[in-house]
């Protein structure tokens, strides 16, 4: 993540994965990285003690904020196992969920320094903006202040240029193996993100304008 050399070293479950890298952000300092996802309802919370458990053991933390994925089958196997649906009950609240963990990460970042790393990992618009101008209010760098962000090749490709045009660091995500595989992850990343759909639809509208301006010399 942005560079700073975590790398994967155990899982969690509920879309908590856990990371440890040999060098960290702070002098070569050992690391611990996760994926927090936000779906959950007690996501917030293990977020917190995540990061409360890295600075307890003097690790550098890492956290990539993700909305969530594979969620029909968190739900299938609560289900399945007598538990009560874990996830947050409908897209608004996950919504609201993840500008709550961002506010927290954000925070993080703006007080701990190079010990803490964070990648805003959304294709959400609203998000995107929060996290630009949080950054701006914190005093956050665009660049070497600790914070990335993260999205899909292909999926509002329009934000991550616009992000990476304004000084931030944006990083692309490039799915790639045998067909049938990478189109299934893509469709459900479609299916987890439906506003991008609805972006995409904007995007052509966007390079349609930008080609006629280049190629025409016109609006």
């Amino acid at each position: 993540m942005g560079g700073r050399g975590w790398r994967r070293h155990h899982g969690r479950h509920h879309g908590h994965h856990g990371a440890a890298g040999r060098e960290g952000a702070a002098g070569g300092a050992t690391a611990a990285a996760i994926t927090a996802a936000v779906a959950p309802q007690d996501g917030k919370a293990r977020l917190a003690a995540d990061a409360a458990a890295a600075r307890g053991r003097g690790l550098c933390f890492g956290v990539k904020l993700v909305r969530g994925a594979y969620l029909e089958a968190e739900r299938r196997r609560a289900r399945g196992g007598g538990r009560p649906d874990p996830l947050h009950p409908t897209l608004a609240a996950t919504h609201r969920s993840y500008g709550e963990c961002l506010e927290l990460a954000l925070a993080l970042a703006a007080r701990e320094g190079a010990a803490v790393g964070l990648m805003v990992a959304t294709h959400n618009e609203a998000s995107v903006l929060q996290a630009a101008r949080r950054m701006e209010e914190l005093g956050i760098a665009r660049q070497d202040g600790g914070v990335c962000f993260g999205q899909l090749l292909g999926m509002c490709d329009h934000v991550s240029l616009t992000l990476g045009a304004a000084g931030y660091a944006v990083y692309k995500s490039v799915p790639y193996g045998a067909a049938e595989a990478t189109l299934a992850y893509l469709a459900r990343r479609a299916e987890e993100n439906r506003g991008v759909l609805q972006a995409a639809r904007r995007e052509r509208g966007l390079l349609a304008r930008e080609l006629r301006r280049r190629l025409l010399r016109r609006p």
